[in-house]
Formats: structure tokens, C-alpha cells, sequence
């Protein structure tokens, strides 16, 4: 994994680039650390057709060009790179849910907070490689647990809703909860789950980020709200 970590203060980009090293070594893995001192560099390299850096770390309060600055800049180029965000306050959260900042961490977090970040970063890419076979029309079919967007059953029949198409099996909506692929699913109905990352808001209906909107439980409300923010909280 190649991770950039940018900051105006090279002590703080060395301190930092230690625990992430600390981390990787401990772990068994491996990682190549870049390091910036000036966002500007670190954009150019991240919006540059042979970019190397998987993940950014980037200080929010730099001068000049911040840490806010620059993720946008970079959001427009890479909609998909993982951003953390160093601070030493928290009064920037709404640019970070705006960014898809996967993680803020406060500069004077210590070595456990830091390595919390990257279990879960390293969980999610272990999430986003799983799959499932399904038995579609006489074909077995492998899809990814993360394209999913939810699933629904109807007459033993269960139909999963991709992004983009619609694959069906023969299915319990029973078998397919107990399955631990689908953890991050959150049940609204009787006989539909939905993807927890593919949830926009819920209000009256689950709506979903691609403008859907899905009928849920008004029993289940609570359980399923909290359920979506244990999620979203935890990003498990």
C-alpha cells in the first residue's frame, strides 16, 4: 500500500510516517510511506495519470492551501482514493462527510487511535474484495458483496439488485441474513435487506443513494436506524 502523508510540519510528518510504518510492520504487510510538505505537490502527484499514492493523509489547517483545499482539488480528479484528514479540532466534520473522508484523526491522537484507522481501512479492503456465487438461470455467477445494493424475496425467488442489473436464485431470506457476507446489510422489511452503503438518508422511506426509495418497517424503525449508525460510526 503507498500512502502519502502531507503536513507543513515535517516533525509531524515523521512522527506520523513512524506509527504508520510501526503499524504495517507489525501486521505483517507491507507499505512504501510518500511524504509531502506542501499540498500543492501532493495534488499534482495524486491528479497525475501515473499516480502511486492508495491513500492520502492530509493536515486540514496548512497555510495558503489547506488540507480542505486540497481534497477537493483531488475529489475532482479521484472520487475513489482514500482521505484522511489530521486535525486539531473538529470543526471542519461537515467537509469531511462532503469529501468522503474516511477517517478524521486528531493530531494529538496517539499510536492506538491511529492504527484503529488503519484496521478499519484494511478491513474495508478485505470487505471489498467478497463475493458471492449466485445461481442465476442455470449459471453460477460470482458478483461482489459491495455491488450489491439490496435484496429482495419473493416467493422462494431472491432478487439481488446490482448496479447495474437485477440477478435472481432461489433463495430464504433466512439463509441469506445468516450468511456473514451480509453483515453490513441492514433488514427493513420481512423479505428485503439493503446494502448500508448504498443508504442515502432514512425518513419516511429508505433512501438510497441513487434516488430509490424503499418501503420499511415502521415497527422495526428503531432497530433499523440504529443499526445504520452503529454502521456508519464504526464503518465496519
Amino acid at each position: 500500500m503507498n500512502i502519502a502523508i502531507c503536513d507543513d510540519e515535517p516533525v509531524f510528518v515523521d512522527y506520523f510516517s513512524k506509527i504508520v510504518n510501526g503499524y504495517f510492520e507489525e501486521n505483517g504487510l507491507s507499505c512504501s510511506i510518500f511524504k509531502f510538505y506542501d499540498a500543492k505537490n501532493l495534488v499534482s502527484e495524486c491528479c497525475s495519470l501515473d499516480n502511486k499514492i492508495d491513500v492520502a493523509v492530509l493536515d486540514i489547517e496548512m497555510p495558503n492551501y489547506n488540507g480542505i483545499d486540497a481534497a477537493k482539488d483531488i475529489r475532482k480528479f479521484n472520487n475513489d482514493m482514500t482521505l484522511m484528514f489530521l486535525s486539531s479540532n473538529n470543526s471542519h466534520g461537515d467537509s469531511a462527510c462532503d469529501l468522503k473522508i474516511y477517517k478524521y484523526i486528531y493530531k494529538i491522537a496517539g499510536k492506538e487511535k491511529i492504527y484503529a484507522a488503519f484496521d478499519a481501512l484494511i478491513a474495508e479492503q478485505k470487505y471489498n474484495e467478497l463475493s458471492y456465487e449466485i445461481h442465476n438461470d442455470g449459471k453460477i455467477l460470482n458478483v461482489l458483496i459491495k455491488d450489491i445494493i439490496y435484496v429482495q424475496v419473493r416467493d422462494h425467488y431472491a432478487y439481488f439488485h446490482l448496479t447495474d442489473r437485477i440477478l435472481c436464485e432461489r433463495n430464504s431470506i433466512k439463509d441469506i441474513v445468516n450468511n456473514s457476507k451480509f453483515e453490513r446489510f441492514i433488514r427493513i422489511l420481512r423479505n428485503t435487506i439493503v446494502n448500508f452503503g448504498y443508504i442515502n438518508t432514512i425518513k419516511d422511506k429508505v433512501i438510497l443513494k441513487n434516488g430509490e426509495k424503499l418501503n420499511y418497517s415502521d415497527r422495526k424503525y428503531h432497530d433499523i436506524l440504529n443499526k445504520y449508525l452503529y454502521l456508519r460510526r464504526n464503518q465496519i
